[in-house]
């Protein structure tokens, strides 16, 4: 997707590092198989290991995958984009908040 409300990102980005999502990227990329659910389990599992606030991160998630703030579920949404897909747009995502 096209990012281009900085603004939106830097309001739900806050302090999360762009290590974050490379971290879930390496999480994402351990997958056997690539479907909502199991997308579902790793992000979750992420979460819970890293011990960061799901609201936190979860927006951020959505808008680097979809480029909107509301929709359907974005596991659904990353399954049906493909791996390929979802590692682009996320990187895309972590490229912006860098600068």
């Amino acid at each position: 997707p096209d990012i281009t409300d900085l603004k939106t990102i830097e309001k739900k980005v806050k302090n999360t590092s762009p290590g974050i999502f490379n971290a879930m990227l390496t999480g994402l990329n351990n997958l056997k198989e690539f479907n909502s659910h199991e997308i579902e389990k790793s992000v979750k599992e992420f979460i819970s290991e890293k011990k960061i606030v799901a609201g936190e991160i979860m927006p951020v998630l959505r808008f680097f995958i979809t480029g909107t703030n509301t929709g359907p579920a974005v596991y659904d949404i990353m399954e049906a984009i493909g791996k390929e897909e979802v590692f682009k747009r996320l990187e895309d995502g972590i490229k912006r908040i860098i600068i």
